[in-house]
């Protein structure tokens, strides 16, 4: 099973939002791999405690912006 991370619907990465080309990847062959790219994605801003599960999208901003690992086969 793959797993891969969606910010507001769309795929976390390079070129579906606006960050630098070394965010082309947001596919991971383990959930603990998808978890880190998640948070890393969110950056420091105060989500270090988001608990992330598979196909559980988390508003993270409180305004309605979500992340989502959904899982694949």
């Amino acid at each position: 099973m793959r797993y891969a991370v969606f910010d507001n619907e769309k795929p976390a990465r390079h070129p579906d939002h606006t960050v630098h080309k070394s965010w082309s990847n947001h596919r991971f062959g383990s959930l603990s791999e998808a978890v880190n790219y998640a948070h890393n994605w969110l950056g420091s801003a105060g989500y270090d405690g988001l608990v992330l599960k598979p196909n559980c999208p988390v508003d993270y901003s409180g305004f309605g912006d979500t992340i989502e690992i959904r899982t694949e086969d």
